[in-house]
């Protein structure tokens, strides 16, 4: 959840969502990737580069996803992650080939993203 600079990585407990993201496993693979929210398909994810889904926790429903060709553009997610509300759940997907900016690592890191290679 984002909260400020060091953001709290969520509640745990009864009535949270449990929220899944499954990527294809292969290169050659061409099976999108997944988002389920109790067990329930929210999307697929089949265009290159980060999807940044933006998830309200207390009404469980997306607010916005889309979708940034971040191997084209690889500073494509510094300006929408910055202006993500305090209180969201962020998921960043990938498909294809993708990369990102130094910024937007560090960014996502102060977001509590813990993966020092994300």
């Amino acid at each position: 959840i984002k909260d400020g600079p060091q953001g709290p990585q969520g509640p745990a407990g009864n009535g949270v969502p449990r929220i899944e993201v499954w990527a294809t496993e292969t290169d050659d693979d061409t099976s999108p990737g997944k988002v389920y929210l109790d067990d329930a398909d929210l999307l697929s994810i089949t265009s290159r580069g980060h999807t940044l889904i933006v998830f309200d926790p207390i009404d469980k429903h997306i607010d916005s996803y889309t979708t940034y060709d971040t191997y084209a553009t690889p500073a494509a997610l510094d300006a929408p992650l910055a202006a993500v509300p305090a209180g969201k759940i962020i998921l960043l997907a990938t498909y294809d080939a993708s990369s990102l900016t130094d910024n937007t690592r560090a960014t996502l890191k102060t977001m509590g993203a813990k993966n020092e290679d994300t």
